[in-house]
């Protein structure tokens, strides 16, 4: 509890000289832009339900088998430290544009990549997939200083580095199921619907504060962009 706490002090204080990431529609279109060059892999019902799994919990907070291929133990550590050397504040399309991603094809592969890194920066509860690998709190808040946050009025008092990679879960759910047959559309409203069952769970069952609320607004907004995008990207394949 009072990581968390110091950590909502911290980001709360830093100031991002109106630097915010793109506004709605502009960045659906940058992100177009960026993953129009990649290609869809094909995901067998066991990897849906393990990229599934991964985007809903951390794997800190168990101790199960987790799907190693959800966290590229070699690109996301560089990721973060291209990140921290950053002069600019980033946005999300200007992370997934990162040289370092230059050899990732696959779209879910580049996204879960991303998604990862951010993760781990904002929550720290990710590192049992990186051995060795570890951030201080501090070394993180830093880090975060360098990516850019949502607009105030979307954002709705959400921190930066958990609206971007709540926004990137839901994208990935609408890549992943946005074009794919009614029956098989489950996990979009599973992902519409979690940011109220987050509440419900954390707060009425385990007594845990939601210390930059629910990030619906983002959540939504990542859910809708991706199942847009989806439908330009879903004929383009890539070996698994």
């Amino acid at each position: 509890m009072t990581e968390y706490q110091t950590y909502k002090h911290r980001i709360n204080s830093i100031i991002f000289f109106d630097r915010f990431q793109p506004e709605e529609s502009n960045l659906e279109f940058q992100l177009k832009t960026v993953l129009s060059n990649t290609k869809l892999t094909y995901l067998d019902s066991i990897k849906l339900i393990k990229i599934i799994s991964v985007l809903i919990c951390f794997i800190d907070d168990h101790s199960e088998i987790y799907p190693r291929f959800c966290f590229d133990e070699e690109k996301i550590p560089r990721l973060i430290e291209w990140m921290r050397a950053s002069k600019t504040t980033l946005t999300i399309p200007e992370i997934l544009e990162s040289k370092i991603l230059d050899s990732t094809e696959c779209t879910i592969e580049k996204l879960l990549i991303v998604h990862a890194t951010l993760r781990l920066l904002a929550r720290g509860r990710d590192f049992r997939a990186f051995n060795n690998y570890q951030l201080t709190l501090e070394e993180r808040i830093l880090i975060s200083r360098n990516i850019a946050p949502f607009d105030p009025s979307v954002s709705n008092g959400g921190d930066p580095l958990g609206d971007s990679y709540h926004y990137l879960a839901n994208f990935i759910i609408g890549i992943i199921f946005g074009n794919r047959p009614l029956i098989q559309k489950f996990p979009i409203l599973l992902f519409f619907m979690g940011p109220y069952l987050m509440k419900a769970i954390r707060e009425f069952f385990f007594g845990n504060i939601l210390f930059f609320g629910n990030h619906s607004t983002i959540d939504h907004m990542g859910l809708k962009h991706g199942i847009r995008i989806s439908k330009r990207l879903y004929n383009s394949t890539c070996v698994s």
